[in-house]
């Protein structure tokens, strides 16, 4: 019974010291904070992540690729409603859920948050992009491919 637990031993460090140096193994999820995220940390699928931060206000990419959406939330701080525009891009754009107006405050309450239910996520082919129709909406996100 030593010798099989001394080889197993010795496969296990082996095997450690392998994914310590190789970077398939040492970066397998990444979380990029860059906007619009670009850039090598799309090499592993993901998932990849957009912490809260301003909508741009022009229509903007988020991945150009077929995307598999596992979420996404909006805040709008302002007062006013605002159009979101978010889509798919495809040959043919499509909306996606909660794309359209968002309520600004109302009676004291500071802004209006929605997040869509996608239990099984959303497939977007040729990626996704967004736009605020004016500044004050935040986002966060979360996608792999």
């Amino acid at each position: 019974m030593k010798p099989i637990s001394f080889v197993l031993l010795a496969y296990l460090i082996a095997a450690s010291a392998l994914m310590a140096v190789n970077p398939v193994f040492s970066n397998v999820v990444s979380r990029n904070s860059q906007w619009p995220p670009q850039g090598s940390n799309f090499s592993f699928g993901g998932p990849f992540e957009i912490p809260w931060q301003a909508v741009p206000t022009t229509l903007t990419d988020l991945s150009t690729r077929d995307t598999h959406i596992i979420g996404y939330c909006f805040y709008n701080s302002t007062s006013s409603a605002i159009t979101l525009t978010i889509q798919t891009k495809d040959a043919s754009p499509l909306p996606l859920p909660i794309s359209g107006p968002i309520a600004g405050s109302s009676a004291g309450v500071p802004g209006t948050s929605v997040c869509p239910n996608l239990p099984f996520g959303i497939l977007a082919k040729g990626g996704w992009s967004v736009q605020a129709g004016s500044s004050g909406v935040y986002m966060n996100a979360m996608w792999s491919y």
